[in-house]
């Protein structure tokens, strides 16, 4: 995060590609809050937050982050007792410089702001901006942003605050690859993060997992269904194992094939049939069905695909 001084370090990739999953994974390694009692010239008392998650705004709104913010610190230092309405300064016409003095006092480590998404834009998305790139910059707290390549996209090229929350070097969360095929003594074997994926997930069943290992072309039959996400291959495995758990004979050799597997991916990802659609077709053919198609799953879109001249013409009428 030190390359990151000045800015903000952002996480940005197509929906259901791990972002969220691993800001909570950091948030857990972090710790919850905690208290410090000191003695001599140390501070008696102060309190540390490890790590501030907040979920982008419903309203998009900087007024509701700060009150998302609010409630985020209650629960973090408050108890039982704690009167409801404390840290009126929030909500003040300082609100702004009470958050960030609050951040300081309080000693948060890390400011996550996570869920930005193209609807996100219909609110105040550059003042949201302003205010994170301003805390980070009088505060020193490593700021992480999360958003879809949609929303980073259209924020990057409007007004210079948007621009300055983007300078940071990006992390990009993928769409996994299909897994790569090596043949070793005469054995085709599956290698790759797709499999890796897939092997955790099978693992965390509520069978021994060494009992009952894997089929090892389990990963193939999956990469054509979740397209390449891990957001739709946790579905489906949450769904594979909820029927294993439901009939535990289907872990007999053979019992889990490309057909079952089939079958139980796509009942459990039926209302998403849509979006999965469009995935598809941007995949296969580098384009989409309709303009309507690219505003309603835009958020599915990767970096490369809204840099294609057609649809930079649909985000200028974004934009303008």
């Amino acid at each position: 995060m030190s390359s990151t001084k000045g800015s903000i370090f952002i996480l940005t990739g197509p929906s259901l590609c791990g972002r969220t999953a691993y800001l909570h994974r950091l948030r857990r390694l972090l710790g919850k809050p905690f208290e410090v009692h000191g003695t001599g010239p140390a501070p008696a008392f102060m309190h540390v937050i490890p790590a501030i998650y907040l979920n982008y705004p419903e309203c998009g709104t900087l007024t509701g982050l700060l009150g998302d913010l609010r409630h985020a610190l209650v629960a973090a230092v408050g108890s039982a007792g704690t009167p409801s309405g404390v840290f009126p300064e929030l909500a003040g016409l300082n609100a702004v410089n009470a958050a960030i003095s609050l951040c300081i006092l309080l000693n948060v480590g890390v400011f996550i702001v996570d869920g930005a998404s193209f609807e996100s834009l219909k609110g105040e998305p550059r003042e949201v901006l302003a205010f994170l790139l301003k805390l980070q910059q009088a505060s020193a707290i490593p700021v992480i942003f999360s958003a879809t390549c949609a929303y980073a996209h259209v924020l990057g090229l409007v007004g210079s605050k948007s621009s300055n929350a983007f300078a940071g070097k990006p992390v990009y969360f993928d769409p996994l690859p299909e897994p790569t095929a090596a043949t070793i003594d005469e054995i085709v074997r599956l290698s790759g993060p797709w499999c890796d994926a897939n092997s955790f997930l099978w693992s965390s069943g509520v069978f021994s997992a060494e009992k009952h290992q894997m089929p090892k072309e389990l990963p193939l039959w999956t990469t054509g269904l979740a397209l390449g996400r891990l957001g739709w291959l946790a579905q489906g495995y949450d769904e594979l194992q909820m029927e294993i758990a439901k009939r535990p004979e289907m872990l007999k050799d053979g019992a889990i094939n490309r057909e079952s597997v089939t079958r139980i991916f796509l009942r459990r990802l039926r209302n998403q049939r849509g979006a999965r659609e469009a995935v598809t077709s941007y995949m296969s053919q580098q384009s989409l069905e309709s303009d309507q198609d690219f505003f309603d799953y835009m958020d599915h879109l990767p970096q490369w695909f809204l840099e294609k001249k057609k649809n930079k013409e649909l985000l200028y009428r974004v934009r303008h």
